[in-house]
């Protein structure tokens, strides 16, 4: 049993994070570094007033301890209403909202014959105009201190846009990016993207080529071109020092809407199911307390009691504990992108192997070795309570997994991925509307069936739109809309239905996966191959001899003709103003950046693949947010309350 179990450890995809030859801590230095320039310009004691929403993604680079450090006394969440406090100062650090604004301004106008109290504001990670006109609209304004005498603006920026999940994945922490790009029509978050890819090329130099698939992706590759040459044209300096990077070959653009299928089906690795179960929130993940382990102290409110953690969920009145799930959690480092059937296997053998370690004291008889015991305990007993915890987070997530319902739905997800009869997936979608299942599980399985069919047929659709409305309330045509806009969830017309050809073309159906030793991608999904993987392996392929970097989109123009968007080969030359020293057979990092949200199961992929590929090629991945099937739904959802206040606020 224990030699098997070694074997399936071995041949397994470990979940290590594989080096990408870029030092990618030092985007959490250039974080803090930003947090205590905005600190230091407001001097003395102050309380920091912070956006719900920026919490998690701060304690990423930061945490309370740091901010005392810097002068801040108290932290509170920025929400409707006056903030009870002592504090003389208020440092509002918040991302660029409307709701945001008026916030500030009912504290601001609180507080206003209180002239001993100032007040800054930040905008995370730039300000905007209509931020400034709402606090004129308000009144408040000429509440507010500039940053400094000179300053042209008396809102302040605070350029947090890169945060570090793990050594190889960078996340800019957008939420609702998906909405905002393709339903809301707003295109702000793309030029924060760019901004941050500045950024990137600023550290490790221009990227060489830019490959990308989707309309967004052409946008976002024209805004970068555009700033490197307003770049240059304002400053002959970084004209002349500007040159292309000496490690990073190739920036890899995915525009979500080149592929919708995959965040909506069911993640199959151990990460991905954890965060089907549990939502990992800006990599954390809140448990019960009786999940192993002791508690973690809760996270900073209303009230003004300072606390070490900044994120929301590690409240709830003691009943949750945050757990970190990143590459410092050796026992996750291992599991994290295994098959889910894999990763069980993987951590009983830890188990095993740490109790066999355990029992090393029975066999220590000398000084020496009893030394050696005690130095290691404390290793051990950090291994211990992080096997525990992951195998009770396995024991709740296999609970759901052997369920029938869990069960009916993935092998309705595996027809339609497989091109096989929609029929059974039609009694299913109409059955979890009868049992009044969760509207994201619902809208979920009808919008993947939506994708692979080019559309429901008219008859299905009309009625799935009713009883969905009838069911779950009339707010949800609101809901509906916005799916039909994205292209989530259509009715067929007199387009052609371009899945099946790219299901054979790309080779997205992998029949027979070996999900404990495999070799190939489509194991994340135990036989599909996520689409938005299969176009980074056709833009990375190994050149042909004599030629380096990577070939492109060459010999795939067929395929890309069939999904939708621009197709994008963008060489940025020397000619451009930047200086050749660029050793081509130097760079072996690409970076793969996901327009619209980025799933664990897609991250442990690129990884596999990197692992697998010849030409030892390392991979960095940008997202905008990390997201899977529910959140994605959820983002679109329209609120019961919403519509309720909206029409409050009309009449």
């Amino acid at each position: 049993m224990a030699a098997n179990a070694q074997r399936d450890l071995s041949s397994a995809p470990e979940g290590t994070s594989p080096a990408t030859g870029l030092d990618t801590t030092v985007f959490g230095d250039i974080a803090r570094k930003e947090l205590v320039t905005m600190l230091g310009s407001i001097i003395g004691k102050k309380g920091l007033v912070l956006d719900p929403t920026l919490a998690g993604p701060l304690n990423r680079v930061a945490d309370i301890s740091f901010l005392k450090e810097h002068g801040v006394e108290k932290v509170y969440y920025l929400e409707p209403g006056a903030i009870q406090t002592d504090c003389g100062s208020f440092i509002y650090l918040c991302r660029p909202r409307m709701s945001h604004m008026r916030s500030i301004a009912d504290n601001v106008r609180y507080h206003g014959d209180q002239r001993n109290i100032t007040h800054n504001v930040f905008l995370v990670p730039r300000r905007t105009l209509i931020c400034e006109r709402i606090l004129e609209q308000e009144g408040v304004m000429g509440n507010i201190l500039a940053v400094d005498y000179w300053a042209a603006h008396l809102l302040g920026e605070c350029h947090l846009d890169l945060f570090p999940l793990e050594n190889d994945l960078l996340s800019l922490e957008l939420e609702h990016t998906f909405k905002e790009l393709y339903v809301d029509g707003d295109y702000s978050a793309l030029y924060d993207v760019a901004r941050a890819v500045m950024r990137l090329q600023t550290e490790y130099g221009f990227f060489p080529r830019i490959l990308g698939k989707g309309n967004m992706a052409k946008l976002l590759t024209d805004m970068l071109v555009r700033m490197r040459q307003e770049l240059a044209a304002q400053n002959s300096v970084v004209k002349e020092g500007a040159s292309l990077s000496a490690q990073v070959d190739s920036l890899v653009i995915i525009d979500r809407a080149a592929d919708l299928v995959s965040p909506l089906c069911t993640q199959l690795t151990y990460e991905g199911l954890v965060d089907e179960h549990y939502g990992i929130k800006n990599g954390y993940v809140d448990l019960d307390m009786h999940a192993g382990g002791a508690p973690i102290t809760a996270g900073p409110s209303r009230s003004p009691d300072p606390t070490s953690s900044l994120s929301p969920g590690g409240s709830n009145g003691g009943r949750k504990r945050r757990v970190p799930l990143d590459a410092r959690d050796p026992v996750h480092r291992r599991v994290r992108d295994l098959n889910f059937s894999a990763a069980a296997t993987a951590l009983k053998h830890f188990a095993k192997r740490l109790q066999e370690n355990q029992e090393e004291r029975h066999k220590a008889k000398s000084i020496t070795e009893i030394r050696e015991f005690a130095g290691r305990l404390s290793e051990l007993q950090a291994e211990k309570q992080a096997i525990a915890t992951h195998l009770n987070m396995m024991e709740n997530v296999q609970n759901m997994v052997y369920t029938d319902a869990f069960r009916d739905y993935l092998e309705a997800q595996q027809a339609l991925l497989d091109g096989q009869d929609t029929n059974t997936q039609n009694a299913l979608a109409e059955e979890l509307v009868d049992k009044q299942a969760p509207i994201e599980r619902v809208l979920r399985l009808l919008s993947l069936q939506s994708l692979v069919n080019g559309g429901l047929k008219v008859k299905q659709y009309d009625f799935f739109r009713q009883e969905i409305v009838q069911t779950y309330g009339y707010e949800h045509m609101l809901t509906l809309q916005r799916l039909d806009k994205a292209g989530l969830f259509t009715a067929q017309g007199s387009a052609r239905n371009h899945y099946p050809t790219l299901r054979k073309q790309l080779r997205l159906s992998v029949p027979d996966v070996d999900e404990h030793y495999p070799s190939d991608v489509a194991y994340v999904y135990s036989g599909y191959a996520p689409l938005s993987i299969r176009l980074v392996q056709c833009a990375c392929r190994v050149p042909p001899r004599g030629m380096s970097g990577v070939s492109g989109w060459r010999g795939y123009e067929d395929a890309l003709r069939l999904i939708p968007g621009e197709t994008v080969d963008e060489a940025q030359r020397v000619e451009d103003g930047m200086s050749q020293q660029w050793t081509k057979r130097d760079a072996r990092t690409t970076v793969v950046l996901f327009l619209g949200g980025c799933t664990f199961t897609e991250v442990s992929a690129i990884r596999f693949h990197a692992q697998k590929e010849q030409a030892n090629r390392n991979y960095l991945i940008l997202t905008t947010q990390m997201i899977n099937g529910n959140t994605l739904m959820q983002s679109l959802l329209e609120k019961a309350q919403q519509t309720t206040a909206a029409q409050t606020s009309a009449s």
